[in-house]
């Protein structure tokens, strides 16, 4: 035990007790005289216990019963109780004199001492020898002469008032003094905001306020801060606070001035990079990422609610706590490195779900939402709780488009309520241990048609004798063949052949489509699956109307409730209507053009807006290539808004989904006696889904007559 006493007591005399000169010293007259004097007689000297020294009541390390040591227990009790009501009287002071509680340090060593008197109490409660409670004793007369100086520090202490500095767009920034001496302020004081959260505007943060030099933000600087679009740091601020911009969300510049000696914005970046250590500290709404960062600080995106996929520039191979704190991001992509480190608390308060690797150009290896390689996401985030998981082919992240080609390691660990599994045909290699501990599984559908050799003991045994393998028809042999495959066995099914065609979703929950065959997307209603068509053009956005059948040939906007590759059904309907969406099922280069009577036509791109994270059209300026199966949009040049014109680069159209009855809609004849259109020459019609119709419509309503919406009344 003394050896115990001894380390808690070198852990508790900080540097402030060097400078008492002698350990029981009476402190300053500036200290309440009254308070140390009574103190001072309750420690006047080592306790008397009469003639015995340690040892001479008992051999050493044995129980002692005598009434000494009793007497000795006794007293010591007490005395720590005549100390911790001292040291309650210290709180009580300090609190009066800093209630916001700026003297961190004082308040931390008050603290401690409570801490060691309890555990004095403790070892006077456990003690068996006089040795152990002399142990005691002295350690009591340190935490005395500990106090006195804490008693006289607290007596000498001056919080510091903060004042205000007005920048040049009018708003006030509270400051906060660091150094008296050398003349230097804060802005905020690290707790609370240093500025109206009504603020509204540009903030440019001063070099200097008066004789002070601005050399740091605090924490929380800016937090609440909605109104603010803007902040520009001087070169004299050499050091942020983690998380200074606090909840900021609706900021889109941020920019620190070119000289800073410790941080830089690249250009056009919106964002703070650590020039030292290459580390992002902090990023805004329109964030670019600049090539050569190599850390993600913590903090960093935090509120941030702009980007729902980041795409993070070859390099950045770790990851600081709270990184994407309360942001919207959902999907990473990293790439250009062999290993990438995460603190503990990389993903805490996040949204983020999936994070992939990049891998050969236009390919990821998936990491979901569990370990990769040595470094855990946990307990950043929590275990998952999906039960179904269909594998994505392909994902968008930022404005690429990546196929998903393989499972990392550890990729599905601990997903333990994971009982349904889809693995697409992209995927061509599963690393070991990218399904630990997902014991729930029992269905798994693949559709990779030439099965590739996966490690033995990819899943649990449980999963390997009571999980259902559906595999593509006609490779029923070939998984019973392969090593790893072939442990399902006899539970490998081959899937009916059915005469669909698969469209694939990304995360971003839509996609351009087009195929060969005459589809028909009723079915995938229940599964939250929908088609659309363009129908026209209204200021900035294009109009997209709902269909079910869509003809070959003919491009469709898909959204879908949740990412995933859907198998639609082919039919041998024709339907017919008007489209603006162009299909490329073949794929095809192409680029504005213009039509048989000189009208200039532009071609469009279904891509992701950086600047408002929803899908859009974007003008291609250059010859673009479509892989098969996909679509673009075309449109009359003249249609284009007249502000787009000055800036094609960045424009994109906007979509708005219309209503049956919102544009394009013209009337009919009525019907007559017989339910027959009056004008029976309209030729053949359509109904709202696409469907051809057997004969002329027998009812009032709205209806496609060559490629017109038109109301038959």
């Amino acid at each position: 035990m003394k050896k115990q006493l001894l380390s808690i007591l070198a852990l508790l005399l900080p540097m402030v007790v060097s400078a008492v000169s002698e350990p029981y010293a009476v402190p300053s007259n500036d200290v309440k005289t009254d308070k140390v004097t009574n103190m001072r007689q309750v420690f006047d000297g080592p306790i008397d216990v009469g003639t015995n020294q340690p040892g001479n009541f008992t051999q050493k390390g044995q129980t002692d019963s005598s009434d000494e040591f009793t007497a000795f227990v006794q007293q010591l009790q007490k005395k720590v109780e005549q100390c911790k009501a001292y040291l309650a009287d210290l709180y009580y002071e300090l609190e009066q004199k800093d209630p916001e509680h700026e003297a961190e340090e004082i308040w931390g060593n008050l603290d401690n001492c409570a801490y060691y008197l309890d555990m004095c109490y403790k070892s006077i409660d456990q003690a068996t020898t006089v040795e152990e409670l002399y142990d005691v004793e002295k350690m009591l007369l340190d935490l005395m002469a500990y106090l006195n100086t804490l008693a006289s520090l607290i007596d000498e202490y001056e919080p510091v008032q903060p004042f205000t500095a007005t920048t040049v767009e009018g708003i006030e920034l509270r400051l906060k003094i660091i150094s008296e001496d050398d003349k230097t302020v804060q802005v905020g004081d690290g707790k609370n905001p240093a500025l109206s959260q009504s603020a509204t505007g540009s903030v440019t943060i001063p070099a200097t306020v008066g004789d002070y030099t601005v050399v740091a933000i605090g924490k929380w600087a800016f937090d609440g801060c909605k109104g603010i679009r803007s902040i520009y740091i001087p070169a004299s601020v050499t050091s942020l606070a983690d998380n200074f911009l606090g909840d900021c969300r609706n900021l889109t510049s941020l920019t620190v001035a070119a000289d800073n000696p410790v941080y830089n914005s690249p250009a056009n970046s919106n964002a703070i990079i650590k020039t030292g250590n290459k580390t992002l500290v902090a990023a805004c709404n329109s964030t670019i990422l600049p090539e050569g960062i190599e850390t993600i600080g913590s903090y960093a995106f935090a509120y941030c609610d702009a980007f729902e996929t980041l795409d993070l520039p070859d390099g950045v191979w770790s990851f600081y706590d709270y990184a994407f704190a309360y942001s919207s991001v959902k999907l990473i992509a990293a790439g250009g490195i062999s290993q990438i480190g995460f603190s503990m608390g990389a993903f805490n308060c996040s949204k983020v779900e999936v994070f992939y690797l990049r891998q050969t150009e236009g390919t990821l290896s998936m990491f979901c939402n569990g370990k990769m390689w040595k470094y855990a996401f946990a307990p950043g985030w929590p275990t998952p709780t999906f039960s179904t998981y269909v594998i994505p082919e392909q994902v968008s992240i930022g404005d690429k488009v990546y196929v998903v080609s393989s499972l990392g390691s550890s990729a599905f660990y601990n997903c333990t309520e994971l009982t349904e599994l889809t693995i697409p045909a992209s995927i061509t290699a599963i690393e070991k241990g990218a399904f630990g501990k997902c014991t729930a599984i029992r269905t798994i559908t693949s559709y990779i048609t030439e099965p590739f050799t996966i490690d033995g003991e990819m899943f649990v045994p449980e999963v390997y004798a009571e999980a259902t393998l559906y595999v593509p028809a006609g490779t029923k042999a070939k998984y019973e063949a392969t090593d790893g495959w072939k442990n399902f066995s006899p539970n490998i099914v081959e899937m009916e052949v059915e005469n669909t065609e698969a469209v694939t979703v990304g995360n971003a929950l839509v996609a351009g489509f087009s195929s060969n065959k005459n589809l028909d997307f009723t079915s995938l209603e229940e599964q939250g699956v929908s088609a659309w068509i363009a129908t026209g053009f209204r200021g900035g956005n294009v109009l997209l109307s709902r269909v079910y059948a869509v003809p070959a040939g003919e491009g469709v906007y898909v959204k879908a409730e949740k990412a995933g590759t859907y198998e639609v059904p082919v039919t041998e309907e024709e339907p017919f209507y008007s489209n603006l969406f162009v299909g490329v099922p073949d794929g095809a280069t192409v680029n504005m053009y213009e039509d048989f009577y000189g009208e200039t036509y532009l071609t469009l791109s279904l891509a992701m807006s950086k600047t408002t994270g929803k899908p859009g059209f974007f003008p291609n300026t250059a010859p673009k290539t479509y892989a098969a199966g996909k679509m673009y949009l075309h449109m009359p040049a003249r249609l284009l808004p007249e502000y787009a014109t000055t800036r094609i680069n960045d424009f994109s159209l906007g979509i708005e989904f219309e209503d049956d009855e919102t544009t394009g809609i013209s009337e009919a004849s009525p019907l007559n006696d017989n339910g027959q259109m009056i004008n029976d020459k309209l030729g053949e019609v359509y109904d709202l889904q696409g469907r051809k119709m057997e004969g002329q419509p027998t009812k009032s309503g709205l209806y496609i007559i060559n490629g017109h919406k038109v109301v038959i009344k």
